[in-house]
């Protein structure tokens, strides 16, 4: 063998060696680089992949989609729309995938124009929430019925809650449940009408609302909710008596660059309950300038029985807004769609 011979081994050989190495080195950082702690995908037959991460990688991973047909593909999913005839029942197949190598359970319950409402299973019950237990990466088409729906447009979204039966008081699964452990799938509903109804919104106007928080507060395009009006302090636990009400924040913001408007829901134990004790509405509707910053004040009435009660505060924009023009073409909504909850507080019910 010749030395230009030689030479030219070495240097593909080089070559191969610096190309491994670079790809280590991506796959590496794809794995473990700093991610955000909620990422959402949607694949071609619209299944939404929820991955809650820290800072150290991705932890948790499962996949969540709407199908007219117990098949994952996408000549049955339900895209973001679903028309019905007069008289003709709500059914779907909620397709859900454990992607994690333990077994967990997920808690199911649906939002028909952001009102919690019952649904019929495949059994035959009609339940308010559901908790399905799945095996390590096992995937589930499961059936379910709202019935009749009334002449009109409506939104409905269906949410996957994992770990609902977690109540640790630890700080770190209490962080953990920020913006994470939460999956859901959004569509219009339509019979026989397809406009969309607007909700009155509740503007804050900085001369008449109080408390408006500074421009530095770090909530952006979401919510926090706190103790206190635009504090920055993480409230995860609270030690509570029966039956009191109890007062807390939700502190709001819409993004830098867009006004945002969003709807509140606010859920005990996973049912849901009012934003203000004082309101009749079951549900918060909220219309944001463009950065404005704002601290919403809220209640919840504790239970009387003792134990641990989770309170938790979902956040979703753009409610009653057009998801896409025809099947499988989804609108630009500056927003986005993609519902996300508070941190998961842990209620300590204790009779002193």
């Amino acid at each position: 063998m010749n030395k230009k011979k030689i030479f030219q081994i070495i240097v593909i050989s080089a070559f191969c060696v610096m190309v491994i190495a670079s790809l280590i080195f991506f796959i590496s950082c794809i794995e473990y680089s700093s991610a955000p702690q909620y990422s959402m995908t949607i694949n071609e037959s619209d299944h939404a992949v929820l991955t809650p991460t820290d800072g150290n990688g991705v932890k948790e991973n499962f996949g969540v989609g709407l199908y007219n047909a117990p098949f994952h593909d996408a000549a049955n999913s339900m895209h973001y729309s679903k028309y019905l005839e007069e008289n003709e029942s709500f059914t779907g197949y909620l397709y859900l995938s454990n992607q994690m190598s333990e077994a967990n359970d997920f808690l199911v319950f649906c939002l028909f124009d952001y009102t919690q409402v019952p649904f019929e299973t495949e059994d035959g019950y009609i339940q308010v929430t559901r908790i399905l237990q799945l095996k390590p990466f096992e995937e589930v088409f499961f059936p379910f019925n709202l019935g009749n729906v009334s002449k009109g447009a409506h939104d409905f979204e269906i949410f996957v809650i994992m770990k609902p039966n977690e109540h640790s008081l630890d700080e770190t699964f209490r962080r953990s449940t920020d913006i994470s452990y939460l999956g859901s799938r959004r569509i219009n509903v339509f019979v026989g009408n397809s406009t969309l109804v607007e909700p009155s919104y509740v503007h804050f106007d900085p001369e008449t609302y109080s408390p408006v928080c500074g421009s530095e507060y770090p909530v952006n395009n979401g919510i926090l909710i706190t103790k206190q009006p635009c504090s920055r302090t993480l409230w995860f636990t609270e030690n509570v008596k029966p039956d009191d009400i109890l007062d807390y924040s939700i502190n709001a913001a819409a993004d830098n660059r867009y006004p945002v408007s969003f709807a509140l829901v606010a859920l005990l134990d996973y049912i849901q309950v009012p934003v203000q004790i004082a309101s009749k509405e079951s549900t918060f509707f909220g219309h944001l300038e463009q950065g404005e910053k704002v601290s919403i004040p809220a209640q919840v009435q504790i239970p009387s029985v003792e134990g641990i009660h989770e309170l938790m505060v979902v956040w979703i924009p753009a409610p009653y807004h057009k998801l896409e023009e025809k099947s499988g073409s989804p609108i630009h909504i500056r927003e986005g769609i993609w519902s996300t909850p508070s941190t998961r507080v842990g209620l300590n019910v204790t009779i002193f």
